[in-house]
């Protein structure tokens, strides 16, 4: 029976962990920002950061033309060039404006996904970095937003611990068992 359940236990330990990849908040900010939203298909915008903490981001985007025109530029006064990360080169771009629930203010989202990025933080993002814009259009005055949320996620995995890693950790602890039985 001991037999038995010490090899369960190392078939348990040797079942695959599995990570789920998700995107990793990388960084926030809250400011306004100046914006023009055409009936649903189009979103022109620059983005103020208006924190006072040490990172500022700025944005801008423009998807009335045929292609989406878009810069994100995230700096910092304590980085070694004060650039921590930057792009101008848009993967995709989405736009969703949620219809009001039942009178009351919905959340709407810009996402604009950038690649060759540049910058002291671009390791941080590998290929792309997501940037998305939350904002509530039924609360603009006029062309001005404010609060608008900018958020920047990186889409790097995180590499998970080797699946027998477990299984070695109860190896070497069985070693050390066994040592001291010995020792008696």
């Amino acid at each position: 029976m001991k037999h038995l359940s010490a090899f369960i236990a190392s078939l348990l330990l040797l079942a695959p962990i599995s990570a789920q990849a998700a995107s990793v908040l990388v960084y926030e900010a809250t400011g306004e920002a100046i914006v023009d939203v055409t009936s649903g298909t189009s979103f022109a915008g620059a983005f103020f950061d208006l924190g006072s903490d040490d990172i500022d981001v700025a944005a801008e985007a423009d998807t009335t033309g045929a292609t989406v025109d878009a810069g994100l530029f995230v700096s910092s006064f304590l980085s070694a060039t004060g650039v921590l990360l930057e792009s101008t080169t848009v993967v995709s771009s989405d736009l969703t404006l949620n219809d009001p629930d039942n009178g009351l203010a919905t959340e709407d989202f810009f996402t604009v996904v950038f690649g060759d990025l540049s910058g002291d933080d671009a390791g941080l993002f590998g290929d792309t970095a997501t940037v998305v814009f939350s904002f509530f259009e039924e609360t603009a005055a006029g062309d001005l937003y404010s609060p608008v949320t900018a958020r920047v996620y990186s889409d790097l995995t995180p590499v998970p611990a080797p699946a027998a890693l477990p299984l070695l950790m109860v190896g070497l602890g069985g070693l050390v068992a066994l040592r001291r039985r010995a020792k008696r």
